[in-house]
């Protein structure tokens, strides 16, 4: 019975260089929780024609280290670029890159992607919330697929039996699964995504700052 108001948050557009198109496809991925390992990065490289991946190794903490690796100087045909930095760097990176990967399977609202989107940038993203309630599906960005097949998840049950009789010796669990939809991949419209992508954060910007003093009301009457 309590009074509420939904909030929908976004970041200025302006505040992001727009991301560039020219020299080929930039991907960037922050391996903060280790959504996905270096097979699903070649994969994924190859299948989105990526010319350079930007790869931050620093996981956040509280989160196993056993999510963390490193990766060789190439994946494939794709040149990668190590950085073990923090936000420092993620802020340098975000600017060179025009493919984004949302780094986690859960956010509560998800900044680093928000400004991904902000920036022009294509983003592939786990489908679950926040992601799924910014991003639609081939008109400003991608979502992978979160379900799991019938042998994956026996493959899953099965590590983690393991994992509890042999603690750290098991393979990292990666967050997403590399059952996903390859062929759709290699058919996506990267810059026409991303450039969606930053008009959609122009007109939400607006809509934010637009409903501000409805929010200020909100707090000062409760």
């Amino acid at each position: 019975g309590l009074p509420t108001l939904r909030l929908h948050y976004f970041k200025d557009p302006q505040d992001f260089e727009p991301a560039h198109w020219g020299g080929g496809q930039v991907l960037m991925y922050w391996n903060r929780t280790g959504l996905v390992g270096p097979s699903f990065l070649e994969k994924l490289c190859a299948a989105l024609d990526i010319r350079v991946l930007l790869f931050m190794s620093q996981i956040d903490p509280r989160v196993s280290s056993r999510a963390g690796y490193d990766l060789p100087d190439r994946l494939g045909k794709t040149v990668v670029r190590n950085f073990p930095g923090w936000r420092q760097d993620y802020l340098l990176l975000l600017s060179q890159a025009n493919v984004y990967i949302a780094p986690r399977a859960r956010e509560g609202v998800g900044l680093t992607f928000l400004e991904a989107m902000a920036s022009g940038c294509a983003v592939l993203a786990y489908d679950a919330p926040t992601m799924n309630e910014y991003i639609t599906p081939s008109e400003d960005g991608y979502l992978f697929s979160a379900t799991i097949d019938f042998p994956g998840r026996v493959a899953r049950a099965l590590k983690r039996r393991l994992d509890s009789v042999f603690p750290g010796q098991v393979p990292f669990d990666y967050r997403l699964s590399e059952g996903q939809n390859w062929k759709e991949l290699t058919q996506l419209d990267l810059e026409r995504l991303g450039r969606a992508a930053r008009e959609r954060h122009e007109e939400g910007f607006r809509r934010w700052q637009d409903q501000i003093p409805e929010y200020a009301q909100f707090v000062l009457d409760w």
